[in-house]
């Protein structure tokens, strides 16, 4: 693997953690805690405030009718007649928001914290499981919050985790390549 260098004369090998030393020597344990913590913090209130988190609105569509508004979801599905399904309507920001905060995790964890890169991915891995945990609990209180939601909301709090990682490791990449001095 010596073959891969980089400009300024450290190997990939080294910058991935296989390298002489586990850890760079300017890493503060209460340094790498606080960002964690905040980045659990971070991703579970990225649950609850995002675009959609106070809508109640449900709309009724049925097969050659027009749709109907109701309060709330509980109203929508009183006598739920065949062929007729309840639903919220979709926020246009919804996906913009998480476009936008996702990254901004990923490069902000990466700028933030010093530890070799397996250790940081593993122990951001590790935050976000927390704050995703925490976001489902939290929001598993809302009516709308079902059984099936537990599956789907797994699924979807470990893909934006992914997200998260896959943005940190590219952006400790550059960093390492380009930017950092050594």
């Amino acid at each position: 693997m010596n073959a891969l260098r980089c400009s300024r004369g450290s190997s990939l090998a080294q910058w991935i953690g296989k390298g002489a030393g586990t850890q760079d020597s300017r890493v503060s344990p209460r340094r790498e805690w606080v960002v964690l913590i905040a980045a659990a913090a971070a991703f579970c209130l990225a649950f609850l405030v995002e675009p959609d988190w106070n809508l109640k609105q449900a709309n009724l569509r049925c097969e050659g009718q027009p749709v109907q508004v109701f309060e709330s979801m509980s109203a929508c599905s009183v006598d739920l007649r065949p062929g007729c399904m309840c639903f919220r309507p979709q926020n246009p920001w919804a996906p913009a928001y998480w476009i936008v905060l996702l990254p901004s995790f990923g490069i902000a964890a990466a700028l933030l914290m010093r530890r070799r890169i397996l250790e940081a991915l593993s122990s951001l891995a590790g935050a976000l499981a927390v704050g995703g945990g925490c976001a489902l609990l939290l929001v598993a209180q809302r009516e709308s919050f079902d059984a099936e939601s537990w599956g789907y909301g797994m699924i979807f709090v470990a893909a934006l985790g992914w997200i998260i990682l896959v943005v940190f490791a590219v952006t400790r990449l550059v960093k390492h390549l380009f930017i950092s001095p050594r």
